[in-house]
């Protein structure tokens, strides 16, 4: 990755990201890690673009940093070979079809559109193929801590 200006944290945004971005149970040393996650990927815990999530397991506490889409889309913005992203959520009666064969994806929307079973996305680059997922709808709804 090419060098970005750095995110520093002032005294007064670090005392804020303690009082209002991060668990309240957090330790120093995952604030550290969080920070350091923050400046390595010029990602900004403010507007969202990475969260620290901490939860209770059976053995303990998970802490977990995660990415969102728009701290993903910054960090493929600052390659000069990014050609963009396209996305839609797909619902019953639309037809839908990725050809993994030729990475094409074929969505045309239904008359008459039901319930969300689904979503894609399709990232272009210059110099590789195209990269296609699609997440089942199922898999959002765990009712987990961390979802």
């Amino acid at each position: 990755m090419s060098e970005v200006t750095v995110r520093s944290f002032s005294d007064t945004e670090l005392s804020l990201l303690k009082s209002t971005i991060v668990p309240p149970n957090a330790t120093e040393d995952e604030i550290k890690l969080l920070i350091m996650i923050c400046k390595k990927y010029n990602l900004d815990p403010f507007s969202r673009e990475i969260v620290m999530t901490k939860y209770q397991t059976k053995d303990g506490y998970r802490t977990n940093f995660i990415t969102t889409r728009d701290g993903y889309l910054k960090i493929a913005m600052q390659d000069p070979g990014f050609e963009g992203i396209i996305s839609f959520v797909v619902k019953e009666g639309d037809e839908f079809e990725i050809d993994a064969g030729s990475l094409q994806v074929k969505h045309r929307f239904g008359s008459k559109r039901g319930e969300i079973i689904g979503a894609w996305a399709m990232a272009r680059h210059k110099n590789r193929p195209p990269v296609i997922v699609f997440v089942d709808f199922k898999e959002y709804m765990q009712n987990t801590p961390v979802w």
